[in-house]
């Protein structure tokens, strides 16, 4: 669940990062799919209490998760979206190939690909609900809670922060790079500053100023600068 909330934004945003770690993404995405689909069918023999009392029939036990909530989120996670949407994507792709071979279409259909198995992922997040109520019991069966409560508020934080920064870099790209002092700089090509793990410090670093209530201060100087 961690891994499809950070990244789906992630690459949802910075096309580059998926662009660069296709195999890996590919690997996690299929290993986080395949459990997603255990965990569904898992669900159906997990027993339940119904008055204190443990219901083990596997009738009651499927009519009892199909008409729950967790239902609903479960099939959204696990539904092929992105599958069905690549297969049909790359029959759209070559029919057009057939027509035009040029660059810039190319280019411009590969971006339209990758946003769209990014924004198809954000469905698998449908099942965030598992990983509170996780934390929630582990919680509530730890010998110190504190310190599980001091570790989920910084998880939580930090992935505020996470999702905030990729905001931020998205509506600088709508709005254009570099047009005020709030927006993402723009760096011309070739520029050390240019490259997707300093554009990703740059908008993490905008995000936990700004949720942390500091706000306000001077953009990040590179280090070599101040020689």
């Amino acid at each position: 669940m961690l891994y499809n909330i950070v990244s789906s934004v992630l690459r949802l945003t910075f096309l580059q990062f998926e662009e660069e770690n296709k195999f890996v993404i590919f690997t996690l995405d299929s290993i986080c799919d395949i459990i997603y689909l255990l965990d569904f069918a898992v669900k159906f023999r997990t027993g339940h209490l119904d008055d204190g009392i443990l219901v083990t029939d596997v009738q009651k036990i499927k009519e009892n998760y199909m008409s729950s909530q967790d239902f609903s989120y479960d099939l959204a996670a696990v539904l092929p979206l992105c599958i069905s949407y690549g297969v049909a994507m790359e029959v759209y792709q070559h029919s057009i190939y057939l027509f035009t071979s040029r660059p810039d279409v190319e280019a411009s259909m590969i971006k339209n690909i990758l946003i769209g198995e990014a924004t198809l992922r954000l469905f698998k997040l449908a099942k965030f609900y598992s990983m509170r109520r996780f934390f929630e019991s582990f919680g509530s069966r730890t010998n110190s809670p504190g310190v599980m409560r001091a570790f989920c508020l910084i998880m939580y934080l930090l992935l505020s922060i996470h999702w905030v920064a990729c905001i931020y870099y998205t509506i600088s790209e709508y709005e254009g790079f570099g047009i005020n002092s709030w927006v993402f700089p723009k760096y011309e090509d070739g520029d050390p500053n240019n490259t997707l793990h300093r554009k990703y410090i740059h908008c993490f670093y905008w995000a936990f100023l700004t949720l942390t209530t500091i706000g306000g201060p001077d953009q990040p100087i590179p280090r070599w600068n101040s020689f």
